[in-house]
């Protein structure tokens, strides 16, 4: 599929998902209302990107979720982390990891003692595992949209951003085209 031709289906798809789900219509993407008033509806106006990061009650931050991310994908492969393994992982200075250790360590995610090892708590591991998963998800499916082998770049970009119940219809999505695919016998790889 071409990208165009991708992004078609994907709107074609999820006009198809069950009714707890918002529909998408071309037709109606601003009333006469919304473009005179920049108003989205009445109970949200448009924000900036920071506006709408201040009305977020997320406790992490996008760099939080980056380190946690990291932590989480380096104690998968080995039994203990240092700051210095993660400043290096990370391409930053080893203090600045390790302030933001600690600010991790504040909020419960991590355990964490000056020139220690790096350990999750149980809702470290929790939302860790999550991060890890919605990388997965938007690499996965921007590979799928640009034909390519590595999109890490655009994901690290964009992660940030997307919330729960668009990581799952993306992955349904991506499950869905690649099914398709396979049944085509147009599947590339």
């Amino acid at each position: 599929m071409f990208p165009y031709e991708l992004f078609i289906f994907m709107i074609e798809y999820v006009n198809q998902l069950p009714c707890d789900t918002t529909r998408f219509d071309f037709s109606t993407v601003f009333t006469a209302e919304e473009r005179n008033g920049y108003e989205m509806n009445d109970n949200t106006g448009f924000y900036t990107l920071k506006g709408y990061q201040m009305i977020d009650n997320t406790v992490l931050t996008a760099a939080m979720e980056d380190y946690l991310e990291m932590i989480c994908r380096e104690l998968k492969t080995r039994e203990v982390l240092r700051v210095n393994n993660l400043a290096d992982k990370l391409h930053v200075r080893p203090s600045s990891a390790s302030k933001m250790v600690n600010n991790l360590k504040h909020l419960g995610y991590v355990t964490f003692e000056k020139y220690g090892y790096i350990k999750l708590t149980e809702e470290g591991s929790k939302t860790g595992a999550y991060l890890l998963y919605r990388h997965e998800v938007l690499h996965d499916f921007l590979c799928l949209l640009n034909n390519s082998e590595n999109e890490l770049e655009q994901v690290e970009k964009i992660e940030h951003f997307l919330n729960e119940k668009t990581i799952k219809n993306i992955k349904r999505i991506t499950e869905n085209i690649k099914r398709l695919q396979t049944k085509d016998g147009t599947d590339k790889k």
